[in-house]
């Protein structure tokens, strides 16, 4: 049904671009003047050093954006994501183009997610609570202690070396992604264990892109990236009004047990 999996797509992206599973582009974004720095940070290492010490650093980089408010840029086939997100208070709100189509509009405040689309939910927002999934669904894309699932996704990781002054390349297993399961990783095949992907870390420490070339898997499916920037970006995403607003239903087909 489109309206089921038009709701999976929106959180799905949502998710993906708080998890950090993607990045465009170069050396990253910059700090914006007043944003908000941890005195104790260190500096992203300026050496090529050991597989470890690339892997640590990036693990590092992607715990680093649970400290700031930051904005955000997606973009994979068909697709622009534009947005930002506050970790310390759970806030998200993104626009996506979808090439041509009307384009998606997603907000999350802490477990109440909001979503959009004028050819599929009219003029309304549609409702949905996000804990009446997160067990089954890995929707809580920003959980304690680990915004984005971050530690997680770099856990994922098969091999990195450091190619420069805060940039990095690898591969990384898609089939161990947050969310994944034995459906999935059959689709994806075995090219899904080792796809490839580059990274920056900004002086600051802070992972401002990642890029995974999906290709591998899928000639059509092209890279997925994200960049992050203008760290300490004011944030205030607000609930669409109360009259419009539409709950989703009871049961969302295609989500696990519906």
């Amino acid at each position: 049904m489109r309206y089921g999996r038009m709701t999976r797509t929106g959180i799905a992206l949502l998710a993906t671009a708080a998890i950090g599973v993607a990045g465009c582009g170069s050396n990253g974004g910059s700090a914006s003047p007043d944003a908000t720095l941890d005195p104790t940070s260190s500096a992203a290492p300026t050496g090529t050093g050991s597989a470890a010490d690339a892997r640590e650093a990036l693990a590092a980089a992607a715990m680093k954006l649970g400290e700031q408010s930051v904005r955000v840029k997606m973009t994979t086939t068909g697709m622009t994501g534009t947005g930002v997100m506050d970790p310390k208070t759970r806030m998200v709100e993104m626009t996506m183009d979808m090439g041509g189509q009307q384009n998606m509009e997603l907000r999350a405040l802490g477990d109440d997610f909001y979503m959009r689309m004028p050819g599929l939910t009219g003029d309304k927002w549609m409702h949905i609570d996000i804990t009446k999934y997160s067990d089954s669904a890995n929707l809580n894309f920003m959980p304690d202690g680990d915004p984005g699932s971050a530690a997680k996704t770099m856990e994922n990781i098969v091999d990195v070396e450091q190619t420069g002054d805060g940039r990095y390349a690898g591969t990384i297993d898609m089939t161990k992604a947050e969310g994944a399961n034995a459906a999935a990783a059959a689709l994806l095949g075995d090219g899904a264990r080792a796809v490839p992907f580059t990274a920056s870390v900004d002086p600051q420490g802070r992972l401002t892109s990642f890029e995974v070339d999906m290709s591998v898997v899928n000639s059509a499916a092209g890279k997925v990236s994200t960049t992050y920037s203008d760290f300490g970006v004011a944030v205030n995403v607000q609930r669409p009004p109360a009259d419009q607003v539409q709950e989703a239903p009871s049961t969302i087909p295609g989500f696990p047990g519906n």
